[in-house]
């Protein structure tokens, strides 16, 4: 029993070194590519706590409220968030993440009023040092992926 408490704790400790890398070479501001023109998302990751990230995102639509989402990558494994288009929350994330080498898996369940909650996976690999590439998968078996490039 000894044996496998260790064994636990080591596990978990790499794991959290792993993200605590993984999460220093995501700091930065970073922009999507391939949008149309006039749109723009802007990510900001920044550290939270010892071993947790904040993801801060500015989506901007032609036509359409400029909309900010914060979502929160807790030491615990958790995460939780919210996007909010003129002060008003719309949406709510929470979920689990992990760190599997320089990627970062998140399972999460997004909720809105009056929309179906939507269950997914988000994986989002650290290609370079500048170029992240995000792919999501709902529950519905839609997937979409995007890149981002990292803002000089």
């Amino acid at each position: 029993m000894k044996t496998l408490l260790i064994a636990a704790a080591s596990i978990l400790a790499s794991v959290q070194l792993c993200s605590a890398d993984l999460f220093g070479k995501f700091n930065g501001t970073w922009n999507q590519n391939g949008l149309e023109p006039g749109a723009r998302i802007t990510t900001v990751y920044k550290r939270f706590q010892e071993k947790g990230m904040v993801a801060t995102s500015t989506i901007v639509f032609p036509g359409v409220a400029k909309s900010t989402s914060i979502t929160k990558y807790y030491d615990s494994g958790r995460i939780k968030g919210e996007m909010r288009r003129n002060g008003i929350a719309i949406s709510a994330v929470s979920g689990t993440w992990s760190v599997s080498g320089d990627t970062l898996k998140a399972q999460i369940k997004v909720s809105a009023p009056f929309i179906p909650t939507s269950r997914g996976e988000v994986k989002t690999t650290l290609v370079s040092a500048n170029k992240i590439r995000t792919v999501t998968t709902s529950s519905e078996g839609v997937r979409n992926s995007a890149t981002m490039t990292r803002q000089r």
